[in-house]
């Protein structure tokens, strides 16, 4: 028997905004601020909550440019996105 302290996560990548599922909530639609990727999964986790993350509700840009969403800066590239040369 598995007694896990959060809901399972799974992750679905989206093509277009209408495979979208009903009932998912959009951090800046529905809550009116973004959120990072990994806020979203602990709201998932926790709160069993199913939440759609497209290019504008993201609030880093580390998880938009790894899963292809917008294009890496030069500097991103050259791994100084935290850390300044």
């Amino acid at each position: 028997r598995v007694r896990l302290k959060t809901f399972p996560l799974a992750l679905k990548l989206l093509e277009k905004e209408g495979d979208i599922p009903d009932g998912a909530k959009r951090p800046l639609r529905d809550f009116g601020y973004h959120l990072s990727l990994c806020q979203a999964f602990q709201i998932s986790r926790r709160d069993g909550a199913t939440i759609a993350m497209l290019k504008e509700d993201n609030w880093c840009f580390e998880p938009v440019v790894g899963y292809g969403l917008g294009e890496a800066p030069q500097y991103f590239l050259e791994g100084h996105n935290r850390f300044p040369h």
